[in-house]
């Protein structure tokens, strides 16, 4: 099965814009999967590496001249940063890569190590519950061809199974939707009406109107409310033997001054959702003591990520957070 991934479009603008610098980069895929399919909220590019010693002598950091330069620790490092900030549910789902050459085929050695440590180092925070999967999700987009390629590689098996990636405007969820509505079956009061039909004629019964004391027809029943009901066929990817009908049911207490908010598919599940929420309470707790949660929204979404200020520390910390991990300063113009 071909693994499939969603994102906006304007992401797609993103990795072109950094392909011009024609540089080899490498940054996270961020994102939620549902039902075996990713849909792509971000891509954060991972800033050039530098040692300590360049840093204090004030050098710039060097860009990397090929693949093989690329810092497994160092992007293993973006990814433990970059699943802190993200809400409950949503992971790092794999890396994206932009060089001359397209580096899938064959698979790159480098990115299969740049895999394995992210994997390993998330897989190392017990309760940061960075990993969902151990097939993580490649994009290299090759600047040469200007045209992406796309891979899945399974950290544990090592197998590489076909992957794609679809650009979409946000237009086109719109379109899918409206297309759902044409086809809904509509019911008046549970009953199904010809499209000719008067809205009077609902719930009409075979009896002589009754007269008020003035002579006048009694419309008290007409002005009653109609209660209408959409049914919508449900038309998913998914195999018909995934499908299951079961009752279910839950409660979920939250006690306190945590704040949680979270971004889930709404085929999701109850399960799902409740595991997504205690993991968002515990990005809040990998950290030495309770700090003040700071929500940025990124661009082009209503999804927040998170950023833990301790005392001490201000607005410029996460500033500096956002434009060194997140590219933040770049996409926060894109409308």
């Amino acid at each position: 099965m071909v693994r499939s991934a969603v994102a906006d479009d304007h992401l797609l603008a993103y990795i072109t814009d950094i392909a011009r610098a024609d540089i080899y980069s490498i940054g996270l895929i961020l994102g939620q999967t549902c039902f075996g399919k990713d849909y792509v909220i971000h891509l954060a590019k991972t800033p050039p590496f530098q040692t300590d010693e360049d840093k204090a002598a004030g050098c710039s950091p060097k860009q990397p001249g090929s693949i093989s330069e690329f810092n497994e620790s160092w992007i293993a490092d973006h990814a433990r940063q970059a699943t802190r900030m993200l809400p409950g549910g949503m992971y790092v789902l794999g890396v994206f890569v932009i060089s001359p050459e397209d580096v899938l085929s064959p698979f790159h050695p480098k990115v299969k190590s740049v895999l394995n440590a992210v994997h390993k180092l998330l897989e190392s925070t017990k309760y940061l519950y960075g990993n969902t999967d151990t097939e993580k999700l490649v994009v290299s987009y090759s600047t040469k061809l200007k045209r992406c390629f796309t891979k899945a590689y399974d950290v544990v098996t090592s197998n590489v199974q076909p992957a794609e990636i679809k650009f979409v405007p946000k237009g086109g969820i719109l379109e899918e939707i409206d297309d759902g509505l044409v086809n809904t079956v509509f019911l008046f009061d549970g009953e199904f009406k010809d499209g000719d039909e008067n809205l009077e004629s609902i719930g009409r019964k075979k009896k002589a109107p009754r007269l008020s004391s003035k002579g006048f027809q009694d419309t008290q029943e007409n002005s009653k409310p109609i209660h209408v009901s959409m049914y919508q066929s449900s038309e998913s990817s998914v195999g018909s033997e995934l499908h299951e009908v079961f009752e279910s049911g839950g409660q979920l207490r939250i006690v306190g001054q945590v704040a949680s908010k979270l971004w889930l598919q709404p085929k999701m599940s109850i399960g799902d959702a409740a595991k997504a929420i205690r993991q968002d309470i515990m990005h809040i707790n990998c950290v030495h003591e309770p700090p003040r949660r700071v929500l940025i929204t990124l661009p082009n979404s209503t999804i927040t990520l998170s950023d833990y200020l301790f005392p001490g520390e201000g607005a410029q910390d996460t500033q500096y957070l956002l434009k060194n991990y997140w590219t933040y300063k770049l996409m926060e113009n894109w409308r």
